[in-house]
């Protein structure tokens, strides 16, 4: 929300148990950098219950939506104005996500084994710091997820050094912005990698009348998004622990309930992958729902809590399926997000 004392005992409706309730925000409590959470009191009866701020059907998801657009409508304007040290950053930047993603294609045709196996011996380092409940449940999503979508996961994870790029391009961050707060950093590298993997990701697709994105090309930087995430919260990322939280926040966030929501229920098991082209909003909206996720998560690890904890992880799978809810009702916004890449892409140098 933009303004929290604005918010407090303003009428609103909110998303509670998937139904719309109309009521009065009583109070707002922040943790961390960016987490939120608000009393919320339906029809002024009884007493408020607190829910994540994303519940608010006017919260986070318009602002980060608003955010994103303002990104694309400020880097137009550098390109109008030619600013020519922010655009050299700029295109020196989609060079080397063209790069990651060129390296990526390679590295999909050698074979990683059982990938299954593979995720599985991830998820086993995580129950030396977690309960069981919590490895049981990622077990759970990710059994659901299709080979195919393991395979691509699993060779980002283990055959790339997206954990070294993601370092590099913090840091160069920092210092380019060293005013910029952990979450402001973040929210720059999702708009960042929601609008390289358009441009890039419409370049590489089948071609055709209707606009796709090819989201083998675009996994890729949806993982170095999340390693880039996590250094922006001083996380170490080349420690075994980083790992698996990629793994934990693709399953909080990709789950058998939501991937349907987005257009992709293809990536479960049941359903043979055809095709990985997809329409650009289901991409866009990945990018946006699950840099969310990776924030939410680690605001709650830099608060001293265990995000992987039974309670805490619970509490974060409420988080992120509400604020997904959200998103599927913003289709028509995030999709003038769409037009505005597909406006930059032309703007910026070729890339494929």
């Amino acid at each position: 929300m933009s303004s929290d004392n604005a918010a407090i005992f303003k009428m609103t409706t909110c998303s509670l148990n998937h139904e719309e309730k109309t009521g009065k925000v009583l109070a707002i409590a922040t943790y961390g950098d960016r987490g939120k959470i608000v009393c919320f009191q339906v029809d002024s009866m009884g007493q408020g219950q607190w829910i994540p701020a994303t519940a608010l059907l006017d919260g986070e998801v318009k602002e980060d939506i608003n955010k994103l657009g303002q990104f694309f409508a400020d880097l137009v304007k550098k390109i109008q104005d030619k600013a020519t040290e922010d655009i050299k950053l700029t295109y020196s930047s989609l060079e080397q996500a063209k790069k990651t993603v060129e390296e990526s294609l390679k590295v999909s045709s050698k074979a990683v084994g059982d990938t299954t196996q593979e995720i599985t011996n991830i998820l086993n380092g995580i129950t030396k710091t977690s309960e069981q409940f919590v490895k049981q449940l990622l077990q759970q999503v990710i059994n659901y997820w299709n080979e195919y979508w393991k395979e691509r996961i699993v060779e980002c994870i283990l055959s790339m050094n997206l954990a070294e790029k993601a370092l590099t391009i913090v840091s160069k961050t920092k210092k380019n912005y060293p005013n910029f707060s952990s979450s402001q950093i973040a929210q720059n590298t999702i708009n960042e990698k929601l609008l390289y993997s358009l441009i890039i990701g419409m370049g590489s697709a089948v071609p055709g009348a209707t606009l796709v994105v090819d989201l083998s090309c675009t996994t890729p930087l949806l993982i170095q998004m999340v390693y880039e995430i996590a250094g922006a919260y001083e996380q170490d990322l080349k420690s075994p622990e980083s790992i698996q939280e990629i793994v934990a926040i693709l399953a909080l966030t990709l789950t058998v309930d939501n991937l349907p929501k987005i257009g992709l229920g293809f990536l479960l098991k049941q359903t043979p992958i055809a095709s990985w082209a997809i329409n650009p909003i289901i991409n866009a909206t990945l990018f946006l729902a699950v840099g969310y996720a990776t924030c939410q998560y680690y605001e709650v690890k830099v608060s001293g809590k265990d995000p992987l904890s039974k309670e805490t992880y619970q509490a974060l799978i409420a988080e992120v399926n509400s604020y997904f809810d959200k998103l599927m009702t913003e289709g028509k916004k995030i999709q003038e997000i769409v037009n505005q890449a597909i406006d930059l892409k032309d703007k910026l140098p070729q890339t494929t």
